[in-house]
């Protein structure tokens, strides 16, 4: 039978295997060091129903099938990097922020609502301020987000493509 000879290699190839993160957990973690804790997530939030009123609001309305607390976790990292001053509610999951830029200031509330049991309505209103800053800040925000592509829009490229 032949020797396994002592060598130092084991060491370098194979040592474990780290439990297995969620994107979730992750981003949490670093979240409260980011934020410094100044935001509950542990907080027990209500999340409002969604009111369609007729009309869809194609650049103020973003709709997700990602859980409201994964959302509201993502928007609090946002709302830090776009946002001068900004709060976030302890009962429901609703912030407001203040945008000031060159052009002018913005304010603006962000509320994520219940469409279904799967779906997340992200709205964004605008309170006073610049327009153009306000859209300038959705389309930032929005870049950052995990968002669901709509329906109509997957028609669109469909249509495109053909």
């Amino acid at each position: 039978m032949a020797k396994m000879q002592n060598n130092n290699y084991a060491s370098n190839v194979f040592q474990g295997v780290k439990p297995f993160r969620s994107l979730e957990t992750e981003m949490e973690d670093a979240l409260k060091k980011q934020l410094d804790n100044k935001v509950d997530f542990d907080a027990k939030r209500e999340i409002k129903d969604h009111i369609a009123e007729g009309v869809t609001k194609a650049f103020t309305e973003v709709y997700s099938v990602f859980p409201a607390e994964f959302l509201f976790k993502a928007l609090c990292a946002a709302s830090q990097t776009n946002f001068n001053e900004y709060t976030v509610s302890k009962d429901t999951y609703k912030i407001k922020g203040k945008a000031i830029k060159d052009e002018g200031s913005c304010a603006l509330n962000i509320e994520i609502t219940k469409v279904d049991d799967n779906t997340s309505c992200i709205e964004f209103q605008k309170k006073s301020g610049n327009l153009m800053i306000f859209f300038k800040v959705i389309e930032e925000i929005k870049k950052n987000l995990p968002i669901a592509v709509e329906e109509e829009e997957d028609k669109k490229e469909e249509k495109a493509s053909n």
